[in-house]
């Protein structure tokens, strides 16, 4: 056997060096570890430094263990954070959720803030807490066969109660049952590809809005009532309703749903321009023949108005000039009746409307009057002849 200078075997000194690197570096390990997490409690410490010995273990059993047989099994979601994939834990965001399985099933959520994976748990999904908004295009037909085209878009979240949270000061409180519910919303698609709970809301939403416009003709979609409510305001009502009761049981909570105006073709466009003016035509021509007539009326009571005036101020004069014995009678009547006739049609009682046939009688009564009173006037004349 090989003695060194000090009279030690060879190759036990080497092994001496190496215990003692491997105490003072566990040592450093264990006097970093309580620096390591974020929080502080009896765990700290022994999560630190398991974070910290993790990658030197997994590093070793990687030399001895075939890759494909070795090694924690890889995250599934490709936005997980890189400290999860190597360390099996990371701080999650604070409108954030991740689903945690083990194996195939589902085992906890976890977040938001620091998490650490347990041994053998993988993040299935992360679920986004934020209010989320798809619109999906729509094209459909109405009862009476003309294509329309408009957008539906749909406001939604992972439903939320009140007493959901255990932490009262999470930025985004959720439900926790709802988080098993909603991964089950995701599916493979036909190019097997994995469809998201968030693109399963507006699709459902664009369905059910192609199936209620086949029930409206295009007159309906436009009529408004009295308060200004269109048939598609009440579209939007029912779709909300229908969507709550379809995603409420995939934890999925529906805060609004709101639909683009209709797009028509251009040839029905210009149909429909062309009937509406045509309405406003006749409407308009209406409103002319009425005025016109209303007009004419007015014009009619003015002019029976003013003659009765006339009458009545001739009649006046004729007494007056009659007292006085004036011979120049029907030159005083001519002059007085012009001046009764200048403010008769000044007077704003010539505009009150009268029915005709009353303002017929009275032109009639007073021109018998002033007939009578000429003729009473005339003859003592004759008789003094």
């Amino acid at each position: 056997m090989r003695l060194s200078a000090n009279s030690v075997p060879s190759g036990v000194g080497a092994f001496i060096w190496a215990g003692i690197f491997l105490v003072f570096f566990l040592f450093g390990l264990m006097r970093y570890a309580q620096y390591i997490l974020p929080y502080r409690n009896q765990d700290s410490w022994g999560d630190g430094f398991y974070l910290l010995l993790r990658p030197y273990l997994e590093g070793i059993s990687t030399i001895f263990t075939p890759q494909a047989q070795g090694g924690r099994r890889p995250a599934r979601n490709v936005n997980i954070p890189n400290s999860f994939r190597d360390m099996g834990a990371g701080m999650v965001r604070s409108h954030e959720v991740l689903a945690l399985a083990t194996g195939s099933a589902f085992s906890r959520d976890a977040g938001s803030g620091f998490v650490r994976l347990a041994l053998g748990e993988v993040i299935t999904d992360i679920i986004d807490l934020r209010p989320q908004t798809r619109t999906e295009e729509v094209a459909a037909n109405t009862r009476d066969g003309i294509p329309v085209q408009t957008a539906v878009s749909v406001k939604f979240r992972v439903r939320r109660h009140e007493t959901s949270s255990d932490d009262p000061d999470l930025l985004y409180p959720y439900d926790k049952d709802a988080i098993f519910q909603v991964i089950q919303l995701n599916s493979i698609d036909s190019e097997a590809g994995v469809r998201p709970w968030t693109e399963q809301v507006a699709p459902q939403a664009s369905s059910l809005l192609v199936t209620d416009l086949a029930q409206h003709t295009l007159n309906q979609l436009y009529q408004t009532d009295a308060a200004g409510r269109t048939p598609l305001d009440d579209v939007k009502d029912r779709l909300r309703q229908q969507l709550s009761r379809q995603f409420d049981k995939y934890g999925v909570e529906i805060l609004g749903v709101s639909i683009r105006p209709l797009s028509l073709p251009p040839k029905v466009q210009e149909q429909r321009i062309e009937t509406w003016q045509a309405d406003w035509e006749r409407k308009i021509q209406i409103a002319q023949a009425s005025g016109n007539a209303e007009a004419v009326r007015r014009i009619r009571r003015a002019r029976a108005r003013a003659q009765i005036e006339i009458i009545e101020g001739i009649l006046q004069n004729v007494e007056a000039a009659k007292r006085s014995d004036n011979a120049n009678l029907i030159k005083i009547v001519t002059l007085r009746a012009l001046d009764v006739l200048n403010h008769a049609m000044d007077n704003d009682m010539a505009q009150t409307k009268l029915p005709d046939a009353v303002i017929t009688n009275l032109v009639q009564d007073a021109t018998k009057q002033i007939e009578q009173l000429l003729e009473r006037q005339d003859e003592p004349h004759e008789g003094g002849t």
